[in-house]
Protein backbone atom coordinates (compact mmCIF):
# COMPACT_ATOMS: atom_id res chain seq x y z
CA UNK A 1 0.00 0.00 0.00
CA UNK A 2 3.26 2.61 -0.49
CA UNK A 3 2.48 4.95 -3.64
CA UNK A 4 5.67 4.93 -5.85
CA UNK A 5 7.68 8.21 -6.48
CA UNK A 6 10.82 9.97 -5.60
CA UNK A 7 9.51 12.37 -3.10
CA UNK A 8 7.49 9.05 -1.57
CA UNK A 9 10.52 7.25 -1.81
CA UNK A 10 12.56 9.97 0.34
CA UNK A 11 9.52 10.27 2.62
CA UNK A 12 9.44 6.71 3.43
CA UNK A 13 13.32 6.58 3.78
CA UNK A 14 12.68 9.34 6.57
CA UNK A 15 10.18 6.83 8.14
CA UNK A 16 12.08 4.12 8.06
CA UNK A 17 14.76 6.01 10.14
CA UNK A 18 12.08 6.75 12.39
CA UNK A 19 11.24 3.00 12.99
CA UNK A 20 15.31 2.13 12.78
CA UNK A 21 15.84 4.39 15.73
CA UNK A 22 13.16 2.75 17.08
CA UNK A 23 14.53 -0.40 17.05
CA UNK A 24 17.90 0.38 18.23
CA UNK A 25 16.77 1.85 21.03
CA UNK A 26 14.05 -0.58 22.34
CA UNK A 27 11.43 2.36 23.36
CA UNK A 28 9.30 2.93 21.18
CA UNK A 29 8.38 6.69 20.67
CA UNK A 30 4.86 8.37 21.43
CA UNK A 31 3.07 9.23 17.89
CA UNK A 32 4.39 13.10 18.77
CA UNK A 33 8.00 11.52 19.01
CA UNK A 34 7.86 9.97 15.76
CA UNK A 35 6.56 13.38 13.75
CA UNK A 36 9.06 15.26 15.82
CA UNK A 37 11.44 13.04 14.63
CA UNK A 38 10.75 13.25 11.05
CA UNK A 39 12.09 16.25 9.41
CA UNK A 40 9.15 15.66 6.28
CA UNK A 41 6.62 15.89 9.44
CA UNK A 42 7.82 19.36 10.71
CA UNK A 43 4.31 21.38 9.45
CA UNK A 44 2.37 18.58 10.73
CA UNK A 45 4.62 19.25 14.36
CA UNK A 46 4.04 23.18 13.86
CA UNK A 47 0.28 22.67 13.22
CA UNK A 48 -0.17 20.48 16.03
CA UNK A 49 1.78 23.16 18.53
CA UNK A 50 -0.36 26.05 17.09
CA UNK A 51 -3.54 23.74 18.13
CA UNK A 52 -2.28 22.95 21.84
CA UNK A 53 -2.65 19.83 20.36
CA UNK A 54 1.54 17.91 20.99
CA UNK A 55 0.28 16.88 24.36
CA UNK A 56 -2.66 14.49 23.15
CA UNK A 57 -0.27 12.67 20.47
CA UNK A 58 2.14 12.76 22.93
CA UNK A 59 0.31 11.21 26.00
CA UNK A 60 1.86 7.64 26.62
CA UNK A 61 -1.44 6.25 27.93
CA UNK A 62 -3.82 7.04 24.80
CA UNK A 63 -4.44 5.31 21.54
CA UNK A 64 -4.28 6.89 18.63
CA UNK A 65 -4.61 6.62 14.73
CA UNK A 66 -3.10 9.72 12.85
CA UNK A 67 -2.49 10.21 9.12
CA UNK A 68 0.15 12.74 8.67
CA UNK A 69 0.53 14.74 6.16
CA UNK A 70 4.02 15.70 4.66
CA UNK A 71 5.60 19.18 4.55
CA UNK A 72 5.06 18.84 1.00
CA UNK A 73 0.92 18.37 1.32
CA UNK A 74 1.04 21.63 3.09
CA UNK A 75 2.86 23.47 0.44
CA UNK A 76 0.02 21.59 -1.96
CA UNK A 77 -2.63 22.97 -0.02
CA UNK A 78 -1.21 26.33 0.12
CA UNK A 79 -0.93 26.42 -3.50
CA UNK A 80 -4.62 25.02 -3.60
CA UNK A 81 -5.26 28.56 -1.26
CA UNK A 82 -3.21 31.06 -3.80
CA UNK A 83 0.46 30.81 -3.14
CA UNK A 84 2.68 30.75 -6.13
CA UNK A 85 6.32 28.95 -4.09
CA UNK A 86 7.55 26.41 -2.99
CA UNK A 87 8.76 27.85 0.47
CA UNK A 88 7.50 25.27 3.36
CA UNK A 89 7.05 28.32 6.14
CA UNK A 90 5.40 30.44 3.68
CA UNK A 91 3.00 27.68 2.35
CA UNK A 92 2.21 27.21 6.32
CA UNK A 93 2.01 31.29 6.73
CA UNK A 94 -0.35 31.04 4.01
CA UNK A 95 -3.02 28.22 5.12
CA UNK A 96 -3.18 30.28 8.53
CA UNK A 97 -3.74 33.58 6.78
CA UNK A 98 -6.23 31.55 4.76
CA UNK A 99 -7.58 30.09 8.26
CA UNK A 100 -7.68 33.74 9.70
CA UNK A 101 -9.95 34.85 7.51
CA UNK A 102 -12.36 31.64 7.61
CA UNK A 103 -12.13 31.93 11.31
CA UNK A 104 -13.26 35.65 11.50
CA UNK A 105 -9.88 36.68 12.85
CA UNK A 106 -8.98 33.15 14.37
CA UNK A 107 -7.36 30.36 12.34
CA UNK A 108 -7.69 27.77 15.65
CA UNK A 109 -10.67 25.96 15.54
CA UNK A 110 -10.56 25.44 11.60
CA UNK A 111 -6.98 24.66 12.22
CA UNK A 112 -8.03 22.01 15.29
CA UNK A 113 -10.84 20.66 13.20
CA UNK A 114 -8.39 20.17 10.09
CA UNK A 115 -6.14 18.44 12.50
CA UNK A 116 -8.90 15.96 14.40
CA UNK A 117 -10.16 15.16 11.11
CA UNK A 118 -6.79 13.62 10.43
CA UNK A 119 -6.98 10.92 14.00
CA UNK A 120 -9.24 8.12 14.82
CA UNK A 121 -9.39 6.89 18.17
CA UNK A 122 -7.55 3.74 18.65
CA UNK A 123 -5.17 1.77 16.16
CA UNK A 124 -6.19 1.05 12.73
CA UNK A 125 -3.53 -0.32 10.62
CA UNK A 126 -3.81 -0.47 6.84
CA UNK A 127 -5.18 -4.29 6.90
CA UNK A 128 -8.08 -2.57 9.21
CA UNK A 129 -8.37 0.59 7.05
CA UNK A 130 -8.49 -1.67 3.68
CA UNK A 131 -11.20 -3.81 5.24
CA UNK A 132 -13.36 -1.10 6.65
CA UNK A 133 -13.03 0.91 3.51
CA UNK A 134 -11.76 3.95 5.40
CA UNK A 135 -12.51 5.32 8.94
CA UNK A 136 -14.27 7.61 11.31
CA UNK A 137 -12.22 10.54 12.38
CA UNK A 138 -12.92 12.61 15.81
CA UNK A 139 -14.52 15.10 14.28
CA UNK A 140 -16.19 15.71 10.77
CA UNK A 141 -17.56 13.08 7.85
CA UNK A 142 -15.79 9.51 6.98
CA UNK A 143 -13.24 9.36 5.14
CA UNK A 144 -13.40 6.57 2.46
CA UNK A 145 -10.84 4.42 1.27
CA UNK A 146 -10.35 4.36 -2.52
CA UNK A 147 -10.53 1.11 -5.03
CA UNK A 148 -6.74 1.55 -5.36
CA UNK A 149 -5.90 1.16 -1.54
CA UNK A 150 -4.38 4.22 -1.47
CA UNK A 151 -6.29 6.95 -1.86
CA UNK A 152 -8.31 8.97 0.84
CA UNK A 153 -11.28 11.02 -0.37
CA UNK A 154 -12.26 13.48 1.83
CA UNK A 155 -14.86 16.23 2.07
CA UNK A 156 -12.93 18.55 -0.83
CA UNK A 157 -14.07 17.40 -4.14
CA UNK A 158 -11.90 20.76 -5.93
CA UNK A 159 -8.96 19.53 -3.88
CA UNK A 160 -7.02 16.54 -4.99
CA UNK A 161 -7.36 13.89 -2.85
CA UNK A 162 -3.90 12.76 -0.55
CA UNK A 163 -2.35 9.10 -0.51
CA UNK A 164 -0.60 6.82 1.42
CA UNK A 165 3.10 6.80 1.15
CA UNK A 166 3.84 4.80 4.28
CA UNK A 167 1.63 2.54 6.13
CA UNK A 168 2.00 1.21 9.83
CA UNK A 169 4.46 3.33 11.58
CA UNK A 170 4.45 1.78 15.22
CA UNK A 171 4.12 4.36 18.03
CA UNK A 172 3.97 3.49 21.75
CA UNK A 173 0.30 5.19 21.63
CA UNK A 174 -0.68 4.20 18.23
CA UNK A 175 0.22 4.25 14.89
CA UNK A 176 0.92 6.66 11.70
CA UNK A 177 0.16 6.52 8.59
CA UNK A 178 2.20 9.24 6.60
CA UNK A 179 0.36 11.02 3.48
CA UNK A 180 0.70 13.08 0.87
CA UNK A 181 -2.24 15.66 0.99
CA UNK A 182 -3.86 17.43 3.73
CA UNK A 183 -7.40 15.71 4.41
CA UNK A 184 -10.16 18.50 3.99
CA UNK A 185 -13.11 18.01 6.15
CA UNK A 186 -15.27 20.49 3.50
CA UNK A 187 -15.14 21.44 0.58
CA UNK A 188 -12.91 24.56 -0.44
CA UNK A 189 -12.14 26.66 -3.36
CA UNK A 190 -9.91 25.62 -6.08
CA UNK A 191 -7.93 28.86 -7.04
CA UNK A 192 -7.13 31.05 -3.84
CA UNK A 193 -8.51 30.87 -0.36
CA UNK A 194 -11.99 30.77 0.21
CA UNK A 195 -13.94 34.27 0.95
CA UNK A 196 -17.18 33.88 1.96
CA UNK A 197 -18.55 30.61 0.90
CA UNK A 198 -16.76 27.54 0.88
CA UNK A 199 -15.60 26.99 4.41
CA UNK A 200 -13.75 23.70 6.57
CA UNK A 201 -16.33 23.09 8.60
CA UNK A 202 -19.79 21.77 7.87
CA UNK A 203 -23.04 23.80 7.68
CA UNK A 204 -25.16 23.72 10.79
CA UNK A 205 -27.65 21.50 8.61
CA UNK A 206 -25.18 19.33 7.27
CA UNK A 207 -24.01 18.76 11.65
CA UNK A 208 -27.50 17.88 12.42
CA UNK A 209 -28.14 15.82 9.51
CA UNK A 210 -25.25 14.18 9.89
CA UNK A 211 -25.70 13.17 13.87
CA UNK A 212 -28.22 10.47 14.28
CA UNK A 213 -29.24 11.58 17.79
CA UNK A 214 -30.67 14.94 15.46
CA UNK A 215 -33.07 13.01 13.77
CA UNK A 216 -36.64 14.11 15.16
CA UNK A 217 -34.77 17.93 15.49
CA UNK A 218 -33.95 17.12 11.38
CA UNK A 219 -37.57 16.00 11.01
CA UNK A 220 -38.83 18.86 12.69
CA UNK A 221 -37.34 21.34 10.76
CA UNK A 222 -38.12 19.95 7.38
CA UNK A 223 -41.42 20.18 8.18
CA UNK A 224 -41.30 23.59 8.88
CA UNK A 225 -39.76 24.06 5.72
CA UNK A 226 -37.00 25.26 8.00
CA UNK A 227 -33.17 23.09 6.37
CA UNK A 228 -32.62 26.03 3.85
CA UNK A 229 -32.24 28.36 6.66
CA UNK A 230 -29.68 26.37 8.28
CA UNK A 231 -28.19 24.99 5.72
CA UNK A 232 -27.12 28.65 4.33
CA UNK A 233 -24.08 28.94 4.36
CA UNK A 234 -23.58 33.51 4.34
CA UNK A 235 -25.86 32.88 7.65
CA UNK A 236 -24.40 33.29 11.18
CA UNK A 237 -26.82 31.97 14.04
CA UNK A 238 -27.16 30.31 17.17
CA UNK A 239 -29.09 27.16 17.18
CA UNK A 240 -30.07 25.22 20.83
CA UNK A 241 -30.32 21.81 19.26
CA UNK A 242 -32.91 19.63 21.26
CA UNK A 243 -31.58 15.20 21.02
CA UNK A 244 -34.32 12.86 20.66
CA UNK A 245 -34.23 11.75 24.17
CA UNK A 246 -35.72 15.33 24.32
CA UNK A 247 -38.22 15.26 22.21
CA UNK A 248 -39.23 11.32 23.88
CA UNK A 249 -39.40 13.83 26.89
CA UNK A 250 -41.45 16.51 25.61
CA UNK A 251 -43.89 13.77 24.23
CA UNK A 252 -44.04 12.46 27.45
CA UNK A 253 -45.24 15.43 29.12
CA UNK A 254 -47.82 15.56 26.54
CA UNK A 255 -49.21 12.51 27.88
CA UNK A 256 -47.43 10.08 25.37
CA UNK A 257 -46.84 6.68 27.45
CA UNK A 258 -44.21 5.20 25.35
CA UNK A 259 -40.02 5.64 24.47
CA UNK A 260 -40.29 5.20 20.55
CA UNK A 261 -38.89 8.54 19.36
CA UNK A 262 -40.87 8.39 16.17
CA UNK A 263 -44.01 7.62 18.46
CA UNK A 264 -42.89 10.37 20.35
CA UNK A 265 -42.78 12.78 17.42
CA UNK A 266 -46.01 11.81 15.91
CA UNK A 267 -47.51 12.57 19.73
CA UNK A 268 -45.98 16.34 19.60
CA UNK A 269 -47.19 16.55 16.03
CA UNK A 270 -50.75 15.56 17.48
CA UNK A 271 -50.37 17.98 19.91
CA UNK A 272 -49.75 20.61 18.12
CA UNK A 273 -52.49 20.23 15.40
CA UNK A 274 -55.10 20.06 18.02
CA UNK A 275 -53.50 23.62 19.61
CA UNK A 276 -52.93 24.91 16.08
CA UNK A 277 -56.50 24.17 15.00
CA UNK A 278 -56.09 22.17 12.85
CA UNK A 279 -52.31 22.76 11.33
CA UNK A 280 -49.23 22.01 13.45
CA UNK A 281 -46.87 24.01 11.45
CA UNK A 282 -47.62 27.77 12.75
CA UNK A 283 -46.59 26.37 16.81
CA UNK A 284 -43.94 23.65 15.41
CA UNK A 285 -42.13 26.80 13.60
CA UNK A 286 -42.47 28.99 16.57
CA UNK A 287 -41.18 26.21 18.76
CA UNK A 288 -37.91 26.00 16.24
CA UNK A 289 -37.15 29.45 16.08
CA UNK A 290 -37.34 29.78 19.89
CA UNK A 291 -34.35 27.20 19.52
CA UNK A 292 -32.04 29.90 17.58
CA UNK A 293 -30.40 32.98 17.76
CA UNK A 294 -29.20 35.82 15.27
CA UNK A 295 -25.45 36.03 15.19
CA UNK A 296 -23.32 33.59 16.75
CA UNK A 297 -23.57 33.24 20.90
CA UNK A 298 -20.76 31.15 22.13
CA UNK A 299 -21.08 29.25 25.89
CA UNK A 300 -19.20 32.32 27.51
CA UNK A 301 -21.24 35.07 26.11
CA UNK A 302 -24.29 32.87 26.84
CA UNK A 303 -23.30 33.25 30.59
CA UNK A 304 -22.30 36.77 30.80
CA UNK A 305 -26.01 38.16 28.98
CA UNK A 306 -27.34 35.34 31.02
CA UNK A 307 -29.50 34.27 28.57
CA UNK A 308 -30.47 35.16 25.10
CA UNK A 309 -33.06 36.54 23.24
CA UNK A 310 -34.73 34.28 20.85
CA UNK A 311 -36.21 34.96 17.01
CA UNK A 312 -39.60 34.16 18.48
CA UNK A 313 -41.03 34.23 22.07
CA UNK A 314 -40.11 35.77 25.24
CA UNK A 315 -36.47 35.79 26.58
CA UNK A 316 -34.45 32.81 27.50
CA UNK A 317 -32.87 33.20 31.01
CA UNK A 318 -29.68 31.06 31.90
CA UNK A 319 -29.75 29.41 35.37
CA UNK A 320 -27.38 30.73 37.93
CA UNK A 321 -25.69 26.90 37.45
CA UNK A 322 -24.64 28.48 34.08
CA UNK A 323 -26.20 24.93 32.32
CA UNK A 324 -29.87 25.10 32.74
CA UNK A 325 -31.83 27.22 30.55
CA UNK A 326 -35.30 28.75 31.68
CA UNK A 327 -38.28 29.01 28.93
CA UNK A 328 -41.91 30.00 29.22
CA UNK A 329 -42.70 26.46 31.20
CA UNK A 330 -43.01 26.12 34.48
CA UNK A 331 -44.89 22.79 34.71
CA UNK A 332 -42.02 21.14 32.39
CA UNK A 333 -38.25 20.49 33.84
CA UNK A 334 -35.90 22.92 32.25
CA UNK A 335 -33.74 21.72 29.66
CA UNK A 336 -29.87 21.74 30.49
CA UNK A 337 -26.59 22.30 28.25
CA UNK A 338 -25.55 19.08 26.86
CA UNK A 339 -22.63 20.25 24.82
CA UNK A 340 -21.82 23.75 24.14
CA UNK A 341 -19.57 25.64 21.12
CA UNK A 342 -20.16 22.78 18.17
CA UNK A 343 -18.63 24.92 15.28
CA UNK A 344 -20.36 24.89 11.84
CA UNK A 345 -18.97 27.51 9.13
CA UNK A 346 -22.04 29.60 9.33
CA UNK A 347 -22.28 29.73 13.27
CA UNK A 348 -22.26 27.57 16.18
CA UNK A 349 -24.53 24.56 17.96
CA UNK A 350 -25.04 24.16 21.26
CA UNK A 351 -26.63 20.52 22.37
CA UNK A 352 -30.00 20.42 24.93
CA UNK A 353 -31.26 18.10 27.06
CA UNK A 354 -34.99 18.77 26.03
CA UNK A 355 -37.05 21.27 23.78
CA UNK A 356 -37.82 24.84 24.53
CA UNK A 357 -41.21 26.17 25.20
CA UNK A 358 -42.10 29.65 24.43
CA UNK A 359 -45.70 28.96 26.13
CA UNK A 360 -46.41 27.12 29.26
CA UNK A 361 -47.69 23.58 28.29
CA UNK A 362 -51.57 23.29 29.15
CA UNK A 363 -51.76 26.46 28.12
CA UNK A 364 -55.20 27.95 26.42
CA UNK A 365 -53.70 29.25 23.41
CA UNK A 366 -51.18 27.67 21.72
CA UNK A 367 -47.28 29.57 20.81
CA UNK A 368 -47.58 32.52 18.31
CA UNK A 369 -44.46 33.49 16.99
CA UNK A 370 -43.87 37.00 17.52
CA UNK A 371 -42.43 39.18 14.61
CA UNK A 372 -40.64 37.35 11.63
CA UNK A 373 -36.80 37.60 11.67
CA UNK A 374 -35.32 40.88 9.53
CA UNK A 375 -36.14 40.84 5.73
CA UNK A 376 -32.08 41.52 5.73
CA UNK A 377 -31.77 37.98 7.34
CA UNK A 378 -34.34 35.81 6.50
CA UNK A 379 -35.21 32.60 8.93
CA UNK A 380 -32.15 33.36 11.10
CA UNK A 381 -32.15 31.14 14.52
CA UNK A 382 -33.10 32.45 17.60
CA UNK A 383 -30.51 32.09 20.68
CA UNK A 384 -30.07 28.45 22.36
CA UNK A 385 -33.08 26.71 23.77
CA UNK A 386 -33.36 25.47 27.09
CA UNK A 387 -33.04 21.32 27.44
CA UNK A 388 -35.58 19.54 29.41
CA UNK A 389 -34.31 17.23 32.08
CA UNK A 390 -36.36 14.78 34.25
CA UNK A 391 -37.82 17.62 36.36
CA UNK A 392 -37.29 14.70 39.89
CA UNK A 393 -33.65 15.75 40.73
CA UNK A 394 -31.81 16.96 38.11
CA UNK A 395 -31.82 13.72 35.95
CA UNK A 396 -28.04 13.27 37.27
CA UNK A 397 -27.47 10.04 37.01
CA UNK A 398 -26.53 6.94 34.94
CA UNK A 399 -28.22 4.53 32.61
CA UNK A 400 -29.26 1.53 33.48
CA UNK A 401 -26.86 -0.30 31.81
CA UNK A 402 -23.92 1.22 32.59
CA UNK A 403 -21.55 -1.71 34.49
CA UNK A 404 -20.59 -1.89 37.82
CA UNK A 405 -18.02 -4.85 39.50
CA UNK A 406 -19.10 -6.57 42.86
CA UNK A 407 -16.60 -7.51 45.33
CA UNK A 408 -17.29 -10.85 44.49
CA UNK A 409 -15.47 -9.45 40.85
CA UNK A 410 -19.16 -10.38 38.91
CA UNK A 411 -19.96 -6.90 36.54
CA UNK A 412 -23.15 -6.43 36.85
CA UNK A 413 -25.86 -4.04 35.30
CA UNK A 414 -26.59 -0.52 37.08
CA UNK A 415 -30.05 -1.16 37.76
CA UNK A 416 -29.69 -4.71 39.05
CA UNK A 417 -27.93 -3.02 42.01
CA UNK A 418 -29.78 -2.94 45.65
CA UNK A 419 -28.83 -1.09 48.78
CA UNK A 420 -26.16 -3.23 50.72
CA UNK A 421 -24.24 -4.50 47.70
CA UNK A 422 -20.22 -3.42 47.43
CA UNK A 423 -19.32 -2.09 44.34
CA UNK A 424 -15.46 -1.37 43.23
CA UNK A 425 -14.98 2.37 43.77
CA UNK A 426 -11.70 2.05 41.94
CA UNK A 427 -8.05 1.75 43.96
CA UNK A 428 -8.39 -1.99 44.67
CA UNK A 429 -11.12 -0.79 47.29
CA UNK A 430 -14.95 -1.65 47.56
CA UNK A 431 -18.00 0.37 49.29
CA UNK A 432 -21.52 -0.48 50.26
CA UNK A 433 -23.99 1.25 48.69
CA UNK A 434 -26.52 2.66 51.41
CA UNK A 435 -29.20 4.39 49.02
CA UNK A 436 -30.14 5.39 45.76
CA UNK A 437 -31.14 9.38 45.30
CA UNK A 438 -32.30 8.39 41.83
CA UNK A 439 -33.90 4.95 40.16
CA UNK A 440 -36.13 5.46 37.36
CA UNK A 441 -36.66 2.40 35.01
CA UNK A 442 -38.59 4.30 32.50
CA UNK A 443 -36.93 7.70 32.09
CA UNK A 444 -35.26 7.99 27.91
CA UNK A 445 -32.05 10.65 28.85
CA UNK A 446 -29.59 12.14 26.61
CA UNK A 447 -26.03 10.99 28.25
CA UNK A 448 -22.63 12.94 27.66
CA UNK A 449 -21.00 9.91 26.29
CA UNK A 450 -17.43 9.95 27.23
CA UNK A 451 -14.91 7.58 24.96
CA UNK A 452 -11.46 6.96 26.18
CA UNK A 453 -8.85 5.41 24.59
CA UNK A 454 -7.96 1.66 25.53
CA UNK A 455 -4.94 1.06 28.10
CA UNK A 456 -1.25 1.42 26.56
CA UNK A 457 -1.09 -2.27 27.65
CA UNK A 458 -3.65 -3.01 25.21
CA UNK A 459 -3.79 -0.42 22.59
CA UNK A 460 -3.53 -3.09 19.49
CA UNK A 461 -6.17 -5.59 20.69
CA UNK A 462 -8.73 -3.81 22.62
CA UNK A 463 -11.05 -1.18 21.59
CA UNK A 464 -12.13 2.52 22.96
CA UNK A 465 -14.97 2.27 25.19
CA UNK A 466 -17.07 4.78 26.62
CA UNK A 467 -19.04 6.56 29.97
CA UNK A 468 -22.18 7.66 29.92
CA UNK A 469 -23.64 10.11 32.43
CA UNK A 470 -25.86 12.90 32.65
CA UNK A 471 -24.23 16.51 32.24
CA UNK A 472 -24.10 17.50 35.90
CA UNK A 473 -22.50 14.26 37.15
CA UNK A 474 -18.63 14.48 38.61
CA UNK A 475 -15.91 12.67 38.04
CA UNK A 476 -12.09 12.78 37.85
CA UNK A 477 -10.87 15.14 34.84
CA UNK A 478 -7.13 15.72 35.37
CA UNK A 479 -7.05 15.43 39.11
CA UNK A 480 -9.74 17.19 40.22
CA UNK A 481 -13.86 16.54 40.20
CA UNK A 482 -15.61 18.11 37.46
CA UNK A 483 -18.77 17.95 35.83
CA UNK A 484 -18.99 15.88 32.81
CA UNK A 485 -20.65 18.55 30.28
CA UNK A 486 -16.94 20.47 31.07
CA UNK A 487 -15.06 17.59 29.59
CA UNK A 488 -13.03 17.69 26.14
CA UNK A 489 -10.80 15.63 23.75
CA UNK A 490 -7.83 15.44 25.75
CA UNK A 491 -8.88 15.18 29.50
CA UNK A 492 -7.70 12.57 31.21
CA UNK A 493 -9.99 10.35 33.34
CA UNK A 494 -9.30 7.60 36.41
CA UNK A 495 -9.23 3.86 35.59
CA UNK A 496 -9.33 1.47 38.48
CA UNK A 497 -5.69 1.10 38.43
CA UNK A 498 -5.54 4.55 38.83
CA UNK A 499 -4.32 5.02 35.64
CA UNK A 500 -5.18 7.60 33.49
CA UNK A 501 -7.92 7.57 30.49
CA UNK A 502 -7.50 9.67 27.58
CA UNK A 503 -10.40 11.57 26.58
CA UNK A 504 -10.65 10.77 22.38
CA UNK A 505 -14.13 11.92 22.20
CA UNK A 506 -17.55 13.38 23.65
CA UNK A 507 -20.69 13.01 22.09
CA UNK A 508 -24.11 12.23 23.16
CA UNK A 509 -25.87 9.32 23.32
CA UNK A 510 -29.78 8.20 24.76
CA UNK A 511 -30.67 5.04 26.57
CA UNK A 512 -32.67 4.11 29.00
CA UNK A 513 -33.13 4.61 32.45
CA UNK A 514 -31.94 6.85 35.79
CA UNK A 515 -29.70 5.75 38.24
CA UNK A 516 -27.48 7.19 40.95
CA UNK A 517 -26.59 4.81 43.83
CA UNK A 518 -24.71 6.49 46.86
CA UNK A 519 -21.31 4.45 48.54
CA UNK A 520 -20.24 5.13 52.03
CA UNK A 521 -17.38 5.78 50.07
CA UNK A 522 -18.54 8.66 47.85
CA UNK A 523 -17.22 7.21 45.05
CA UNK A 524 -17.84 4.44 41.75
CA UNK A 525 -16.37 2.32 39.51
CA UNK A 526 -18.45 2.46 36.51
CA UNK A 527 -17.88 1.02 32.98
CA UNK A 528 -14.59 1.10 34.34
CA UNK A 529 -13.99 4.64 34.72
CA UNK A 530 -14.12 6.33 38.63
CA UNK A 531 -16.75 8.85 39.53
CA UNK A 532 -17.67 10.64 42.00
CA UNK A 533 -21.50 9.99 43.32
CA UNK A 534 -22.25 13.40 43.73
CA UNK A 535 -23.50 15.90 41.39
CA UNK A 536 -23.86 19.68 40.70
CA UNK A 537 -27.24 19.15 41.91
CA UNK A 538 -25.42 19.88 45.32
CA UNK A 539 -22.10 21.26 46.13
CA UNK A 540 -20.24 17.29 47.36
CA UNK A 541 -19.22 19.19 50.75
CA UNK A 542 -23.31 19.81 51.24
CA UNK A 543 -23.92 16.48 50.26
CA UNK A 544 -21.59 14.26 52.00
CA UNK A 545 -22.47 16.28 54.89
CA UNK A 546 -26.67 15.72 54.30
CA UNK A 547 -26.21 11.94 53.89
CA UNK A 548 -23.84 11.78 56.84
CA UNK A 549 -26.66 10.88 58.75
CA UNK A 550 -27.92 8.27 56.50
CA UNK A 551 -24.64 7.11 55.89
CA UNK A 552 -24.23 6.71 60.01
CA UNK A 553 -28.11 4.95 60.20
CA UNK A 554 -27.14 2.67 57.03
CA UNK A 555 -23.98 1.35 59.45
CA UNK A 556 -26.56 0.63 62.26
CA UNK A 557 -29.32 -0.61 60.13
CA UNK A 558 -27.55 -2.52 57.28
CA UNK A 559 -30.22 -2.92 54.19
CA UNK A 560 -33.25 -2.68 56.49
CA UNK A 561 -32.69 1.01 56.74
CA UNK A 562 -32.14 1.11 52.85
CA UNK A 563 -35.08 1.29 51.64
CA UNK A 564 -36.50 3.81 53.81
CA UNK A 565 -32.81 5.80 53.08
CA UNK A 566 -33.70 5.52 49.47
CA UNK A 567 -37.12 7.02 49.73
CA UNK A 568 -36.02 9.99 52.18
CA UNK A 569 -32.59 10.90 49.80
CA UNK A 570 -33.74 12.92 47.30
CA UNK A 571 -31.52 15.93 48.41
CA UNK A 572 -31.19 17.94 45.01
CA UNK A 573 -34.05 19.99 45.20
CA UNK A 574 -33.24 21.13 48.72
CA UNK A 575 -29.88 22.12 48.88
CA UNK A 576 -28.08 24.60 46.77
CA UNK A 577 -26.68 23.32 43.35
CA UNK A 578 -22.26 22.85 43.26
CA UNK A 579 -19.60 24.61 40.83
CA UNK A 580 -18.84 22.70 37.44
CA UNK A 581 -15.24 22.12 38.96
CA UNK A 582 -14.30 21.92 42.33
Amino acid sequence: MVRFGVASALVAAAAAVAVAATAATGVAMTIAGVASGNPDLSLLVRALDAADLIGVVDNADASFTVFAPTDAAFVSLAQVLGYAGQDKDEAFDTIVGALTELGGGDPIPTLTAILQYHVAAGVVRATELVAAGGYTPLAGPKVTLADDGVTLIDAAPAVADPKLVTTDVDASNGVVHVIDGVLLPTAVGGAGPPAGGGAPLPTIGRLVADNPDFSLLLTALTAADLVDVVTNASAALTVFAPTDAAFVALARALGYAGKDPRGAYDAIVAALTERGDGDPIPTLTAILQYHVAAGVVRATELVAAGGYTPLAGPDVTLAADEVTLIDAAPAVADPTLVATDVEASNGVVHILDGVLLPLAIGGAASPTPTAAPPAASPGVPPPPPSPTPDDDDESVCFPADATVTLASGDTVRMDTLVVGDSVAVGGGRFSDVFAFTHADADAMTAFVRLTVAPPAADACAAHPSSLRLTAGHYLSVNGRLAAASTVVVGDLLRRADGSSAPVVAVGVAVAGGLYNPQTVDGSILVDGIVASTYTTAVAPHLAAAALAPMRALYAVGGGRAGGWLTRVSRLAGLLPRGPLVV
